[in-house]
Order: structure tokens, then sequence, then C-alpha cells
């Protein structure tokens, strides 16, 4: 087991960087060949030279696409920034090639780093120059030798995968928050190794939120020896709110030891369940694994996981580098302003992270048959009220809805519910049947007028008689006077009720 150590060699190069300069973004993309100028974003420049060129403090800005990296890509200036743009860019190393920094505080940010160098690790920090972030970036090694070594680093939101028997990483102090770190090859691979490395200080790392499973017997390894032999110093590992195997924390020395492990129940040893752990492929959680809300809120982590998505989709965040993406949530509301063709109906949807889309599907039975347009809604994490409108529906009628929220992870459907469309309105005039009056008409005697009514209605029964009249303005007015004569009626009753349809009568 000391021989682990010879991992760890060659990380003690000292080169002094420039002084800083003004800060600028210089742009690189896969197909460039300008090896020259300032990379502006309208003449972006090969990797290697937007790397070698850059001052202290600058952003060096990757297009997507894979970056075909042939020497090693040396940070030699404080406070140097590299970074992927939009989607994650991958840099393939060649079977020599490393990523390493000469020069304080190097951040590597939404970056993938892929190859298989037997001969050291694929990102490399050099003793002395601390202070180097890796955040939401992927590291896999397919060869013989570690994926990530160094002191003073500071691991977050990343992957990080060997396929060889050498650690997954090597860190003497530092931090590791909220990641995924697999070793899959053979006995002794281990996920995370806390050694002292090089010269001086004392070897400590804090280990939060974290996914830790290696190959062999031992998920995690602390050394007091440096290249497997004595100056023994004190190493430790603060782990917590993270998976690991129980039993599988192999202390090396008498200087090694353990801080919170299993402290207050916070850890996780049962296996976490994700997409491919066995081949660590593809390292995203499934609903159901124990490492999903299990994290601490109180890490700062940062505000997005490896892939982009909300830190924190629940009540804490999950432990491991991604954060567990469930399919929306979605609630069927109920059904307002009803009237005989429209209605309009609520819902509740939470996106849970991911971009949503929703629709309302209705018919007159639970097999629906017609949908809404689907309507975007963000990706948010909390529960957005919404409403859709329902047109062309037939009066009368009883009609099943549901909600139907999609995202990238899966489909929801809400409950059914169901609403009763108004009667049509009617917009046709009462027709009143025959008219008969009974007993016959006699002067100062009673009489009652029977008739029939289509529908319900109010209705009025005018009595009139005639008189003398004349011809004035194209009417028959009564009265005497010039113009030619004629019969005039005088009303001398009206009656008026309301009546319901059929058989109906009013007395005069």
């Amino acid at each position: 087991m000391t021989t682990r150590g010879i991992w760890v060699t060659g990380l003690a190069a000292l080169l002094i960087g420039p002084g800083m300069a003004q800060a600028a973004t210089r742009h690189a993309t896969p197909d460039s060949v300008t090896a020259s100028g300032s990379c502006a974003v309208t003449a972006p420049c090969t990797l290697a030279f937007a790397v070698s060129g850059a001052s202290a403090g600058d952003t060096v800005s990757l297009a997507p696409g894979t970056y075909t990296v042939a020497a090693d890509l040396a940070a030699s200036v404080a406070d140097l920034t590299i970074e992927g743009a939009s989607t994650t860019p991958v840099l393939s190393l060649g079977a020599t090639v490393v990523v390493t920094n000469f020069a304080p505080r190097m951040t590597l940010r939404n970056l993938r780093i892929q190859g298989s160098n037997a001969g050291a690790a694929l990102v490399s920090v050099n003793s002395g120059f601390s202070g180097t972030v890796l955040d939401r970036v992927t590291v896999a090694q397919g060869a013989d030798a570690l994926a990530v070594a160094g002191r003073g680093l500071t691991i977050r939101n990343s992957v990080v995968t060997n396929t060889s028997t050498a650690p997954a990483i090597v860190i003497a102090n530092g931090a590791i928050t909220g990641s995924t770190v697999i070793a899959r090859g053979a006995a002794p691979a281990i996920s995370v190794s806390t050694s002292y490395v090089a010269a001086g200080g004392v070897g400590a790392v804090t280990v939060r939120n974290t996914i830790a499973r290696g190959g062999g017997t031992e998920d995690l390894e602390v050394s007091d020896t440096h290249n497997g032999g004595g100056d023994n110093r004190a190493v430790s590992m603060d782990i917590g709110f993270s998976a690991y195997g129980a039993g599988r924390v192999f202390l090396n020395g008498p200087d090694a030891t353990v801080i919170g492990d299993g402290a207050a129940g916070n850890n996780v040893a049962t296996t976490p369940v994700l997409v491919d752990l066995a081949g660590a492929t593809d390292l995203r959680q499934l609903g159901g694994s124990p490492t999903i809300d299990a994290g601490s809120a109180a890490v700062a982590a940062g505000a997005a996981d490896i892939e982009g998505d909300p830190r924190v989709i629940g009540t804490a965040p999950d432990i491991g580098a991604d954060e567990y993406v469930p399919a929306p949530a979605a609630s069927t509301g109920a059904a307002t302003a009803v009237t005989a063709t429209t209605a309009t109906v609520g819902a509740s949807v939470t996106p849970n992270g991911r971009a949503t889309t929703y629709r309302i599907e209705y018919g007159t039975t639970t097999a629906y048959g017609s949908t809404t347009a689907a309507a975007s809604l963000g990706a948010g994490t909390t529960a957005a009220a919404v409403s859709t409108a329902l047109t062309g529906l037939t009066p009368s009628t009883t009609y099943h809805y549901r909600v139907v929220a999609t995202n990238s992870t899966g489909t929801t459907n809400g409950a059914d519910a169901v609403l009763t469309t108004a009667a049509a309105p009617d917009r046709t005039a009462p027709v009143v049947g025959p008219l008969r009056i009974t007993p016959p008409v006699r002067a100062t005697r009673r009489l009652v007028v029977a008739f029939t009514l289509s529908e319900d209605a109010r209705a009025v029964l005018t009595v009139s008689r005639p008189v003398p009249g004349r011809v004035r303005g194209g009417a028959c007015r009564a009265g005497a006077g010039t113009g030619r004569p004629c019969t005039a009626w005088t009303r001398v009753a009206r009656i008026a009720a309301a009546r319901t349809a059929g058989p109906r009568s009013l007395a005069v």
C-alpha cells in the first residue's frame, strides 16, 4: 500500500509568471489557425496561442467543439481562467499532454478534459501555486496515471473518473464539493487520496456533498507518507454529507486521520443509483438514489451543477456533481368563466429546473382526444399558476380535462377534472298558438282567452274596439275631421302576465 506515493511525484516545478496586466477575454475555436493578435471574438485564435499569449487575470473563452491538444496546455500567468463559453467544449489531450499551471489561481470552468496519459495526471496543479479551481469540469483519465493531482485545489460541481488502478484524485490540501469522483480500475484504485505532497505544509482536505467510489476495496485514502517512505506528516480528511462505502477508508500511517466520518449520520454508505456507475460513462443520478436531497445546504457550491441545472432542486442539494431533475409536477385546477362554448381551466406546474411546456387535454371522455397548443413555462423550481382558454365546446355537455407538463426528464399528467358547459342561449321568438275565446263575446261578460306558448314567455293580450275615424297622414285615426272616413281601433284593455310553455289562458 505504501507504494501509492509514487503517483504524486513531479509536481514541484516552480516558475515565475509575468506581472499582472489589464484583464481581457481571449477567444478560441477548434478550427482556428490564428496564432497572433488579441484573439478577439471576431478573430479567434488557436487554443494554444490563446493560453500562451494571455496576461495575468485574462479569461480564455472556448467556443463549443473538440480541441485536439498536442502539447501541454500550461497556464503560466496568475489568475488565468480557461472556460467553455456555452456548450461544454472538449479538450482531447495527446498521450503525453497535460493541463498544468505554473502560477497561482488558475480556474478551469465548463470543460471536459479527456485523454490517456500514462506519464502524468491530466490536470496537474504544481506545488507552490495554490488556489486553482475546477468548476463544472469533467476529467476522464484512460491510462494508468492520476486524473487530477496537486495542492491548494478547489474542485466543485465536477466529475473526475479514472479507469486505471491509479487514484482519480491525489490532493494534498483543499476542498472537493458537490462532485462525483470514480476510480474504476482494479485495486488499489481509489477515488480520492489525501497525501502529504512536496516539502513543507500539512495535508488537509475537506470533502462535502461528494460521491466517492473506488474500484477495489477502498473508496478513500489518507496517507501520512511521501513517496511511500518516511517523513511522516499529519494528514487529515474532513468528510461529511458525502457518499462512500462503509469501512472503505484506508488510513496509511499513524498521523493519518479522518474527521467526521459518519458523524451525525450525514454520510451515505449505500450505493448511489446512477445511470452507469459501473462503467463511469454516465454518472447522472436516477430517481430513488439515496444521494438525492442528501447534501448540505450550508455548502456554497455555486448556482449550477455539472449540466447547468440549478444546484438545488428539492429540499437540499444532491450529493454528487449532478442534481437530479425529476419530471415536472403538474396539478389540474378548477374551471372558471364557463359558457355554452368556452371555459378557462387553471393548473399548477413546477418545472423542476428544466425548460418545461404544458398543455390541456380535454374531451367528453377520459380518453380526451383534443389538446391545446403547448405553452412554454421556463425552467424554474417553484410552482407556477397557469390558465388556458378552451373554445369551440358544445353547449350542455360535460367535458373531462387535465394538465400535461413535459420537460427533458419526462411528462407528468395532472388529475382528471370535469366541467359542464351552459345551455345554448335562446335566440328564437316564442310562437303563440290559436286563440280560443269562451264563452262567446258579449258585452259586460267575463271572457277567457285560451292559447298555447311554444316556450316560457310574457304573454300580453290587448282588447280593442272599432270607432269611426279619418285617414290622416296615411293612418286611420279615431275622431272626426277631414280626410277619408275609416274605421279605427281603440284599446280598451291590456292584460300581461308571465306564462310557462304549453296551453295557457288569460281572463278579460
